[in-house]
């Protein structure tokens, strides 16, 4: 057994404004972890790909630290859990979590949403989850949809999904993929993240996001577009 298996890999810790999907604005606590089991085009935090350079710390440590910095003045909506990839490290990640919720945290989750069964053992414990969908036309990768609609069921109620689009995107693609999913749950949230240039800029057209915003409407009535709101506060 590896001598990190019960312990989770953090890169960072820090207090920031929730920059992306259906909670953008709020002020959240966020803990980076490292790994991730995708490689996809788009990926704007590299550094949390892999462990190199990232401290493991056991749940009991990582609970503590999260406990202390949420009971100094400045108060927080919840708890992000990102990545990388958080739920590739499931044990350690469930004890974490039921400390979180012991001290009477609200657990925020963001996943690539291409792990079911690890969501399924979360799932009671986790307040909200941040579901991306990976379309081909941003990752550069076929859609995991089978996943994807497996996932869907595993998070239950408290999700909503998030699709990186760009001008490859076609509305032919958001249809199959809005479709599909929604036969499971055509009342869920779905953002549509336009792609941003590392320049900062959006790399789509105005008029192709509301071509594709019709498009998902049709099989996802609660479909938004909501771009990288942090990029443009240039915070992380």
């Amino acid at each position: 057994m590896s001598e990190h298996a019960n312990r989770l890999p953090v890169v960072e810790l820090f207090p920031s404004i929730q920059g992306e999907g259906l909670y953008v604005g709020v002020r959240q606590l966020f803990v980076r972890f490292a790994g991730c089991n995708l490689d996809c085009a788009y990926c704007d935090t590299l550094a949390a790909r892999t462990t190199d350079g990232a401290e493991w710390l056991s749940p009991d440590e990582l609970a503590g630290r999260i406990v202390e910095l949420s009971e100094r003045e400045e108060r927080y909506h919840s708890v992000c859990l990102t990545g990388g990839e958080p739920l590739i490290r499931e044990a350690p990640l469930l004890a974490l979590c039921r400390r979180l919720r012991l001290a009477g945290l609200i657990i925020y989750l963001e996943t690539n949403g291409t792990l079911p069964e690890s969501m399924l053992a979360l799932a009671g414990l986790v307040d909200i989850v941040a579901m991306d969908v990976k379309l081909q036309s941003a990752t550069g990768a076929p859609c995991p949809l089978d996943a994807h609609t497996e996932f869907l069921i595993a998070a239950g109620g408290n999700v909503f999904m998030k699709m990186v689009v760009t001008e490859e995107t076609t509305e032919t693609e958001i249809r199959r993929v809005c479709r599909a999913l929604s036969d499971l749950d055509p009342c869920v949230a779905c953002i549509l993240q336009p792609a941003t240039r590392p320049d900062g800029r959006i790399a789509i057209g105005g008029e192709r996001l509301q071509a594709l915003q019709r498009a998902a409407t049709a099989w996802l009535p609660d479909t938004r577009v909501i771009p990288q709101c942090h990029k443009v506060l240039s915070v992380r």
